[in-house]
């Protein structure tokens, strides 16, 4: 609901050319003077950097909605990741920590303790604007399709970056398969899941197997029947079906070895006024907000991650 109302208020913003006095103006007419869009958009008027309570329980929802299409929250629904602050220095262990018994006044033994790689998680930003024309902006049946187009957005970009095996730059995180080997895939589902078990050195306990929906249906008819195109379970270990995976490809990852920073926060602004350039555009296409009588959606999603050494295996080219 709160997501809703926080859509209805950039729908008048947008409608109104992102003049604040017409937007409150047309919210007040329509809902009434102490409605929640109505309030948001006065609160966003003073401009004092401040969000109230309204609009930061409309981020979060949005958020939640967008989660329910990622990778990441169904692998953290299955099995949770680390979770840590952004900008924190932490240790990261490479192998795990064990316990002795000691004797009376003795020492205690720290072995595996040693075994660990500092690491900080800093913030990283995926955004996307989602043009649209006045027309449609305007319209009650906007709501529930930028809603869709927003929560999409973001989804399919965080996902696609968590399941790759790009290297980190500055602006994004490494995927989750960067330097690691991949191992080749067969036509045999029993055997390629053995090969992931057999060559995986992480907790079993904490492991998901992630996979494609397509080999989610794969795996049901070969004989894992409590999985399938939407995930379940494979001889005990958590199955996470997404399509962001390719059909070649599955892994099992060690989710207590995985690093992620998440405040769970997504900003979202609109202008009437921008020229929006295609960044792959050869030609530097662009689209003039004005002119063409459209207004843009701004989101911004902050979230970053690390994959600690010997938490994924995966294989490539399977045949299934």
């Amino acid at each position: 609901m709160h997501a809703s109302n926080l859509i209805n208020s950039l729908q008048h913003l947008a409608a109104t050319g992102g003049n604040y006095t017409k937007a409150i103006s047309q919210a007040v007419g329509l809902h009434g003077d102490n409605s929640k869009p109505a309030s948001i958009l006065k609160n966003m008027s003073l401009n004092t950097g401040l969000l109230d309570n309204d609009s930061i329980t409309g981020y979060r929802e949005l958020l939640a909605l967008s989660a329910k299409r990622s990778l990441i929250s169904q692998i953290r629904a299955a099995s949770p990741m680390r979770k840590i602050p952004f900008n924190v220095s932490v240790l990261a262990q490479t192998a795990g920590s064990t316990a002795s018994w000691v004797g009376e006044a003795a020492a205690i033994p720290v072995d595996g303790a040693f075994d660990v790689d500092t690491t900080q998680l800093k913030s990283r930003k995926i955004a996307a604007i989602i043009p649209v024309t006045k027309e449609l902006a305007k319209t009650i049946e906007a709501e529930s399709t930028l809603t869709a187009d927003i929560t999409r957005a973001i989804a399919v970009a965080e996902s696609n970056a968590f399941f790759s095996s790009a290297a980190g730059t500055e602006d994004t995180p490494a995927g989750l398969l960067h330097g690691v080997v991949a191992g080749t895939g067969t036509t045999s589902v029993a055997d390629d899941i053995a090969a992931l078990i057999d060559s995986f050195t992480g907790d079993l306990s904490s492991a998901v197997l992630l996979t494609s929906p397509k080999n989610g249906v794969k795996l049901h008819g070969a004989g894992y029947e409590t999985t399938g195109a939407k995930g379940g379970v494979v001889a005990g270990i958590p199955h996470v079906a997404h399509g962001s995976i390719p059909d070649g490809s599955a892994a099992l990852i060690d989710t207590s070895r995985i690093l992620i920073a998440d405040d769970s926060v997504m900003s979202l602004d609109v202008s009437t006024a921008a020229v929006l350039t295609e960044s792959d555009s050869a030609t530097g296409d662009a689209l003039n907000l004005f002119q063409s009588n459209c207004v843009a959606f701004r989101l911004v999603r902050e979230i970053n991650w690390q994959a600690v050494t010997g938490s994924v295996v995966y294989l490539d080219s399977l045949d299934w």
